[in-house]
Formats: C-alpha cells, structure tokens, sequence
C-alpha cells in the first residue's frame, strides 16, 4: 500500500497549496503507506503517524516531479506524479463566445462602413470600453441556415480588426453549428481540415494579429487522438463541462455523474477538473479547464451571485466564461431578449 492522498497526476499548484517565494512553492505531501516502512518524498523522509505520512518538499520548476518511495520488509514500492507549479498565481479570466457565423453573415450581405455599425460588434465594442473586456469570438465556417461561408466574408474590414485585435480575438470552433456533436465521432483529419479552413479565413479577413489559438472545440468534443493535433498548432488550454449538465435553456442538469463534454477524459480526471478548475493533460500538453458559466444558461437575476461567489473563493484563480452569439438574434428559436 502506497498512495498519495493530497496531490494527483497533472494537478495544477499554486501559492494557495503552500509558502511561495520568488524561485520556489513548498508544499506538504502527504500519503498512506505501511506503518513498518520508510518512506521519502524525493528523498526527504516523511513524517509518520500509522499508516499516514507526510513530508515537505520545495518545487523550483513549471513542471516538478514528485516520487514518493517506501522500503521494507516486503520489498521496495514507488508512485510518482507530475504536478504543473502555476508561479505567482492571480485570479484572472477568459471570456469567449462560442457558434458564431450570424453576424459574419450579416455584415458580409450589408457590407456596413465599419463592423462596429452592426449591432453585434458594437456590443463588444461598449463591453470593452466600458469594462475593458476582452473577447474571443470562436467561429463555425458555415451558417447551417443559407449554405453562407467565411470565405464570402470580405477583407474589407481587416484593417479594423487588427486596430482592435488587442481586445478582441477571433478563434477556430467548427465546421458549422449541426449536427449535434459534430466531431464526437469525427477522424482527427476532419477535424483539423476544418481548423485549418476557419484559421485560413481568419488570416486572410482579418489578419495575424486577430488570430488566437480556440479555447474550447464545439461541444468540447473531439477524439483522444485529435488532441496532439491541436496543441501543434498552439492550443495550450482547452474548456469544458467534463459532466453531463445543463445544455439548453429549460434542461434540467442530471444527478448522476457521466463523462460528458470534455473531450473524453476519464472520470478520475473530470473529476479533477470539476474540483480544482484546471487540470493538465500530461499525454498532449493541454490544460483543461472547467467552463465555471455559460451565461446563457443562468437566469439573469441570479448572476450576479454566481458571480460572487466565484471570485470570492482563494482557490479560484481561474474563471473560464462563455456564452453563444445566435441567443442575440430574434429570429433564433431560442432568442433571449436581455
């Protein structure tokens, strides 16, 4: 027997799990192991009570690895994990906005003066302005509704979208908003066609500068293997529900625990994620984030609260946020109004 209890593997630290210094996070590691035996933590001896030990240890580098060993009478045993020290650590945010195409169309058939004179983009514009938010719009290539496609967006606009490309950012989110899942079941070729496609479209209306890496795929859904393929091309977080909830105004979340929405990772690790906010994915070099609210799920009255609560806790010291642009069209069948 030989278990850490207080760390996993890909667990994301920081100076709320020990003391902090300018080159180094000290944290306790503690575990389970048989009484009669001797056990280190990379090489410091533990602390023993019974079955319990405990041994202090400094982490120096972004990525540490932490090998606890016990010798005894029965023989020599290890475990090992990899932790990611997130070096001082503040709360900060990322908000996205996820299916858009509608407004692409739109300004592409009334080729306005400015994007800014359509009512979306001047809403991003008033939210920047006003609270300095910056945006990532995430985009599908083509709008399901008229066969319309990035590729008849004009690069008349690109100028303003590179004056503008440090606040909002313009991101890969999929082929189109159907079907449902469109890459649950997609071969990871399929799936970076399309990544390449939207990201050529991208460069060519709207420049470099406005291009960013997608901080989650449509449905947070793509195949294991697809993964590798997206962190090549400079994805370094990917966001996610990791359990089956809430999808659609009026749904009702399910009790149960079941993987769902978060590119297939196994219960242990979704449930790292729904408990720290951040997890690393070690195999492709990805951290996985918890999308804390999708804001056009929650009743207005009570964001404000969620809200709250979220900044107020310590060890949130990430807040992935999103919403989807098509709730902002009356003629959406699901339109909110607010």
């Amino acid at each position: 027997m030989l278990e850490i209890v207080n760390l996993s593997h890909g667990e994301i630290v920081n100076h709320t799990y020990g003391t902090e210094s300018a080159d180094s996070l000290t944290l306790d590691v503690i575990g389970l192991g048989r009484n009669s035996d001797e056990i280190t933590v990379n090489g410091v001896p533990a602390q023993r009570s019974g079955e319990m030990f405990k041994a202090k240890i400094a982490l120096r580098q972004a990525d540490n690895d932490i090998v606890v060993k016990a010798c005894g009478n029965r023989g020599t045993a290890s475990r090992e994990i990899k932790v990611k020290w997130d070096k001082q650590s503040f709360k900060r945010i990322n908000f996205c906005i996820d299916d858009h195409i509608y407004c692409f169309n739109e300004v592409a058939k009334s080729r306005p003066k400015s994007i800014f004179d359509h009512f979306y983009f001047k809403k991003m514009r008033e939210l920047y302005e006003k609270y300095q938010v910056c945006t990532t719009l995430n985009l599908f290539f083509e709008d399901a509704r008229d066969g319309f496609t990035l590729s008849e967006f004009p690069d008349t606009y690109r100028q303003e979208f590179e004056d503008n490309a440090h606040w909002l950012k313009l991101a890969f989110h999929a082929r189109m908003e159907f079907p449902d899942r469109i890459y649950q079941n997609a071969e990871p070729e399929t799936v970076m066609a399309d990544y390449e496609q939207v990201e050529n479209e991208i460069r060519r209306f709207a420049g470099e500068k406005a291009l960013i890496a997608p901080p989650n795929i449509h449905w947070s859904m793509v195949k294991t293997s697809a993964l590798p393929l997206v962190r090549a091309k400079g994805v370094r977080f990917l966001g996610g529900l990791f359990f089956e909830g809430q999808t659609r105004i009026g749904e009702s979340a399910s009790s149960q625990l079941a993987c769902d929405g978060g590119y297939f990772a196994n219960e242990e690790n979704s449930l790292m994620v729904q408990q720290h906010k951040v997890w690393h994915d070690y195999r492709c070099d990805i951290t996985m984030g918890l999308e804390n609210l999708v804001l056009n799920l929650e009743p207005m009255e009570q964001l404000d609260g969620k809200l709250k609560a979220l900044f107020s806790d310590p060890a949130n010291q990430t807040l992935h946020m999103l919403t989807h642009e098509q709730y902002c069209f009356p003629f959406y069948s699901s339109y909110l109004p607010d």
